[in-house]
C-alpha cells in the first residue's frame, strides 16, 4: 500500500508544482510584476511554510534548538543540495543582477523565520 502512495505522490507532485508555477506567473502578469519577484516571494514563502510550522511547534514544546536547527538545516539543504543538483544537471548562465536579487531573496526568509521562532521559544520557556 505504501508503494502505491509513493507512486501516486510521484505522479501528483510534478503536476501540482506545474500548477503552482503557472498560477504564480498569472499573478505576476495580473499585478504587472516581474516573474522573478513573484518567484522570490510567493514561491519562496510557500516552500518555507512547512519549516516554519515545524519550528513553531518545536518552539512551543520547549525545543528551541530543534526549531532553529530545522530552519537553518532546511535552508542549507535547499540551497546546497537542490540548487547544486540542478546546476550540475542543467548548467546555465545567470544575469548578475538577477543573481544578486535571488541571493537577497534567499537570505531574508530564514532570517525572518528565526524571529518568530525565538519569540515562541521564549514564550514556551516562560510557561
Amino acid at each position: 500500500m505504501a508503494v502505491l502512495w509513493l507512486v501516486l505522490a510521484f505522479i501528483i507532485l510534478p503536476l501540482s508544482s506545474k500548477i503552482v508555477v503557472d498560477n504564480a506567473k498569472v499573478i505576476a502578469h495580473h499585478f504587472s510584476m516581474s516573474e522573478l519577484v513573484v518567484g522570490l516571494t510567493i514561491i519562496a514563502i510557500g516552500t518555507c511554510l512547512p519549516e516554519l510550522a515545524t519550528s513553531i511547534a518545536s518552539a512551543l514544546k520547549g525545543e528551541g534548538d530543534m526549531a532553529i536547527g530545522n530552519i537553518i538545516g532546511s535552508n542549507i539543504f535547499n540551497t546546497v543540495i537542490v540548487l547544486g543538483v540542478f546546476a550540475l544537471l542543467s548548467p546555465s548562465s545567470v544575469d548578475p543582477a538577477a543573481f544578486r536579487r535571488a541571493i537577497t531573496g534567499l537570505c531574508w526568509p530564514p532570517v525572518s523565520c528565526l524571529s518568530p521562532c525565538a519569540l515562541a521559544a521564549n514564550i514556551a520557556s516562560a510557561i
